[in-house]
């Protein structure tokens, strides 16, 4: 627009004024080329990337266009994005491929700074299309279908069957989901919604796409009978129908104001090839839906390509915390960790540390009832996590000058706040989450706790400049007491390499730790009751869980993500709270897999370095235990070098960055793993203490749970 004539400009004014009418006309196109490196009428190229010259870039686009000619963009129709490097297969993505809660581009730059586009809200007078686009009334008959008018006209849906433990929007006045888990039974019952009155579905994938995903299809007809298909997808291609046996079953089903509601169930694991299971942890759930019913008779009558009526959604079904309105909290007290306009460097990653003083205003003990994630509108690209931690009691800061900066730089003034944590948020979890009724985070009186440290993580692959950031916490404060006070437990590995050194191109790799019961043996006699767990690795973590151990027999898992996925890091509300008691044990599993890597990854804070903690909220909260994490022993390590010399850390690490790794090694790396001698270090009153802890303790394992048919 900028570089456009100044005829052209003005006429674009007048026909905003609607002093003339619009030509159908693609001379008459403007386009705004948003990404720098794009340039070109419609923004139809890029500019050099890296190394490439100019004249590479120009030749390699053309060659695209010359021999590709049927993922061409007709330019008249509908701008295409290809100033987005992507994997999806296409040259280029669609406008309704953006900031569509889908990631199909490298580094997700397509779901990137969602809030700085242009907003596609529908004037009083216009209706929304189906695929999107705002239509004016005077044309809306032009229209094939239509999503319902955008002026004030309520679209009613339909109210559910029954009442169901979880619910979520799919999209947003277009499919609804209610859905309810029975562990005794080990069977989910769903319930979806979808504005039309064709053939809904609704599928559990391992990946997000169509490849291996397990689908219910269902439609209800004309004369309001209900049907229902179990089927698979074995490719990216139209899942075919499971004739060999029927795992998804519907209940009932209706259709009413222009939406099509039908209630079905499935196993949580059906044991059946052509199904998925629903695992816990993170599940990716797609939807998708027709236009018209299918006839079962017709040979010709099936689903066919959706266009842009599908979506994902990862959830953990099992575990979902089904987070509240904000509103609920409305008139509430409140109170705001926040960074202040920090200017956010231009390196990869950076972990920013920043100390505050407790609030001084609650000269009586207040609880907190609920926090809500603050991110900054336009930095969501750059936010990964964000850990508030509690300081040590004993811990003294000048107020007028607290910590602020590159945690590694200023380590020696915040390591009495690394001890304890308070909550923790990382990319893909809610951003308002509510506490048990049962218990409050204690704020304000005679709170032990004087200060907090933020510890924000920013993602910044692009290094970009001139980025500033205020993002932060907020708590909201109940108005009376509730009975107890909640506590944060930590169990996993260290975070460094002693801790985890993973191999590359490995499909699997185990790292166990283990948590003894001397540390537990300070647990009040009534014991405590764990309601919240929040597994977090980083990009290579598969899976985790933690056990709890009494008198050397596993009793049950205290949450086991069997599927986890580190774009979508959530607080699993358990189904169950737990009760923990003195003397009880914990056993903490981390499996990786590497085979995108060809160089080995440690245990540390970046994204590409590792991760193995578990996170739980309890209640009554206690101050002689925080946090239990495990490293293989000093002793360990000497021996793996072949070292009699003391023990150097960065010559261990050089050596482990030096190793040249084959399968024979990686596989003798994972027994070396497995029977290591472990070193115990755990938070106790705000102080760390640590002994060696030899060889975990042998403990009667959880029978595998069988399959139900």
């Amino acid at each position: 627009m900028r570089r456009s004539r100044i005829e052209k400009i003005e006429q674009y004014a007048r026909y905003l004024r609607q002093d003339i009418p619009s030509v159908d006309d693609d001379r008459n196109t403007l386009c705004q080329c948003t990404n720098l490196r794009a340039f070109g009428k419609n923004c139809e190229y890029l500019l050099p990337v890296e190394n490439d010259t100019f004249e590479v870039t120009l030749n390699w686009e053309i060659h695209l266009r010359f021999f590709h000619q049927e993922y061409a963009q007709n330019y008249s129709d509908i701008l295409c994005y290809t100033t987005l490097v992507c994997d999806s297969g296409r040259l280029c993505l669609y406008w309704w491929d953006i900031c569509d809660g889908v990631q199909q581009c490298m580094f997700g730059y397509d779901e990137e700074t969602c809030d700085l586009l242009e907003c596609n809200e529908c004037d009083d007078d216009e209706y929304r299309s189906m695929n999107g686009m705002c239509i004016s009334r005077r044309i809306f008959s032009r229209c094939t279908y239509l999503r319902g008018p955008a002026y004030n006209v309520a679209v009613d849906s339909i109210s559910p069957f029954i009442n169901y433990k979880y619910s979520t929007v799919l999209q947003d006045n277009v499919a609804d989901l209610w859905w309810t888990v029975d562990d005794a039974e080990r069977e989910i019952t769903f319930e979806l919604h979808v504005k039309t009155m064709g053939w809904i579905s609704l599928g559990i994938s391992p990946a997000g796409g169509m490849k291996g995903a397990d689908i219910g299809v269902g439609w209800v007809d004309s004369n309001g009978n209900v049907h229902f298909q179990d089927r698979y997808a074995s490719d990216f291609a139209k899942p075919v129908i499971d004739n060999t046996t029927t795992d998804w079953y519907a209940i009932r089903g209706r259709e009413q104001n222009g939406w099509t509601a039908i209630q079905f169930k499935r196993l949580l694991d059906t044991c059946d090839s052509m199904d998925y299971p629903i695992k816990s942890g993170t599940n990716v759930v797609i939807f998708a839906y027709g236009l018209v019913d299918l006839d079962p008779f017709r040979p010709d009558s099936d689903i066919s390509y959706h266009d842009n009526r599908r979506g994902s959604r990862i959830i953990p079904l099992r575990s979902y915390g089904q987070p509240p309105p904000e509103d609920k909290f409305a008139g509430l007290d409140f109170f705001d960790f926040r960074l202040n306009n920090y200017f956010v460097p231009s390196n990869d990653t950076t972990y920013h540390c920043q100390v505050y003083k407790a609030p001084a205003n609650y000269k009586m003990k207040r609880h907190a009832i609920a926090h809500k994630i603050l991110v900054d509108s336009g930095n969501q690209d750059l936010v990964h996590h964000l850990l508030l931690h509690e300081c040590n009691p004993s811990a003294v800061f000048d107020d007028k000058n607290l910590p602020s900066g590159v945690c590694d730089e200023i380590v020696i003034q915040i390591e009495s706040c690394y001890t304890n944590f308070v909550t923790v948020w990382a990319v893909g979890g809610d951003y308002v989450v509510e506490y048990t009724e049962e218990a409050g985070y204690p704020v304000g009186g005679d709170s032990s706790t004087k200060y907090y440290m933020i510890q924000m993580h920013y993602e910044n692959p692009r290094q970009l400049s001139n980025r500033r950031d205020s993002s932060g916490i907020r708590f909201y404060l109940s108005k009376q007491l509730r009975q107890h006070d909640l506590g944060y437990l930590t169990f996993g590995t260290i975070s460094n390499f002693l801790g985890l050194a993973i191999p590359p191109l490995v499909e699997q790799f185990v790292v166990d730790s283990y948590c003894p019961a001397k540390v537990t043996h300070n647990f009040p006699q009534s014991g405590i009751t764990v309601l919240s767990a929040m597994p977090h690795t980083h990009l290579q973590g598969r899976s985790m869980w933690t056990k709890l151990i009494r008198n050397k027999t596993a009793v049950q898992y205290l949450f086991n993500a069997e599927s986890y996925d580190f774009n979508y890091q959530y607080v699993n509300r358990l189904a169950k709270p737990i009760k923990l008691y003195p003397g009880d044990e914990f056993a903490t599993r981390c499996v990786y897999n590497t085979m995108n890597k060809d160089t080995i990854t440690l245990g540390g804070e970046r994204t590409k370095d590792e991760m193995c903690l578990h996170f739980f909220t309890y209640y009554p909260r206690i101050d002689n235990f925080s946090a239990c994490f495990t490293m293989n022993t000093i002793e360990w390590w000497q021996k793996m070098m072949n070292s009699t010399s003391e023990f150097d850390y960065q010559q261990t690490k050089q050596w482990l960055l030096d190793l040249k790794w084959t399968a024979e090694l990686a596989a003798q790396w994972q027994r070396s793993y497995d029977d290591a001698p472990l070193h115990s270090v755990f938070a106790r009153n705000g102080q760390f203490e640590d002994e060696n802890l030899g060889q975990p303790s042998k403990y009667e394992d959880l029978k595998s749970a069988e399959c139900i048919k």
